[in-house]
């Protein structure tokens, strides 16, 4: 009799460690969703963005800047 109840208890385990990795399979799909609607709203965003007239030496610095600016900026969400 034992035995019946202990597969009965892990069978309801296992239900629920499914059940929970199914769930935040489905948030961390819509989480990456969002991220990447967001960080593509920012390129449009930056593409709109008038360009000044200047050198080519200093618009060459700029995709190390933004970078610089979202590493910055992000570092917050290390604790996530």
């Amino acid at each position: 009799m034992a035995d019946a109840e202990m597969v009965k208890f892990n069978k309801a385990l296992e239900k629920l460690c499914i059940d929970c990795a199914g769930d935040v399979g489905k948030l961390l799909a819509s989480c990456r969703s969002s991220i990447v609607s967001r960080v593509s709203k920012l390129a449009d965003d930056m593409a709109k963005v008038a360009v000044p007239n200047t050198s080519p030496a200093d618009l060459a610095k700029v995709p190390a800047q933004v970078s610089a600016i979202l590493k910055r900026e992000s570092s917050r969400f290390g604790n996530v």
